[in-house]
């Protein structure tokens, strides 16, 4: 036996190749690729569950808006609670009783219209058909008729179930991107809706808004017999406000197109205006 077929052979790694294991994309844009498609579909998720909420909120009970905001019963009597208010919560309940009569509201719904000593020109609808007019609002007005197409237009979101509608969203999309994210906990309802504040942050869609003021439209025609003095708030307001964003960065119409609207309805325009009690400026 030759003595060197007793020597262990001799292995060795072969040289890999320069460049085998190298991408020829940048890893940074690969990245980006990457991060892009989840964010995509996470979108989409997102968006299909707003969607799907929307409509199935539209069918929930009006009982359960009652139930959901009973818990807020006490906030929502704090703002009609100071004595000196009661004259001005009357006239501003008398109005919405005979403006959602205008309406045909569905059977069990009632509006609840609240007075708010605040000077933001504002009015807002929300859950269980109530309804908060400030007081920064009634002093921009100069009749019952401009009044009326402001509470109208709230009252429509309500029959509309408008409320209802865009809290389903909202709460569909933070229970969705923390599932996404993993971060679904207990709380997490009563950090959407636990704070009486969340009920008056409630976002309605263009479309809403555009079909809130058809409606009011209609109901101060079956009240006034004309729709004169609907669009003096619009007027004031542009009138004195900056300049409005294009359409399609602000969630309501702009007032130039509730205007053309207001001008084409044919409801009729001349009639007389009902000037608003002196009980709601003193």
């Amino acid at each position: 036996m030759k003595t060197e077929d007793l020597t262990p052979a001799l292995y060795e790694n072969a040289e890999i190749p320069e460049g085998i294991n190298y991408s020829r994309v940048h890893p940074l844009r690969e990245f980006a690729l990457l991060t892009t498609g989840v964010i995509g579909t996470i979108v989409l998720i997102v968006g299909a569950l707003a969607y799907s909420a929307e409509y199935v909120a539209r069918y929930i009970p009006f009982g359960v808006e009652l139930a959901l905001v009973d818990r807020y019963a006490d906030w929502f009597a704090g703002a009609d609670a100071a004595p000196s208010d009661a004259a001005r919560v009357a006239y501003l309940r008398g109005l919405g009783e005979r403006l959602a009569a205008a309406e045909d509201l569905p059977a069990g719904m009632e509006i609840t219209v609240h007075y708010v000593d605040d000077g933001a020109v504002n009015a807002f609808a929300t859950l269980g058909g109530h309804v908060f007019v400030y007081r920064g609002l009634l002093e921009e007005l100069h009749s019952e008729n401009a009044l009326a197409m402001v509470i109208a237009h709230e009252i429509a979101h309500v029959k509309h179930r408008d409320p209802i509608t865009a809290l389903g969203r909202g709460l569909t999309v933070s229970l969705g991107l923390a599932s996404l994210a993993g971060l679904t906990d207990s709380s997490l309802f009563d950090n959407v809706l636990g704070r009486a504040g969340a009920l008056t942050t409630l976002t309605f869609s263009r479309h809403q808004e555009t079909r809130a003021d058809a409606q009011a439209l209609r109901a101060l025609t079956r009240v006034y017999g004309h729709v004169g003095g609907t669009g003096d708030l619009f007027v004031a307001l542009r009138a004195r406000g900056p300049a409005e964003p294009p359409a399609f960065l602000n969630t309501h119409p702009l007032t130039s197109d509730r205007l053309e609207r207001i001008r084409n309805h044919g409801g009729g325009h001349a009639g007389p205006l009902i000037p608003l009690p002196d009980v709601l400026h003193e």
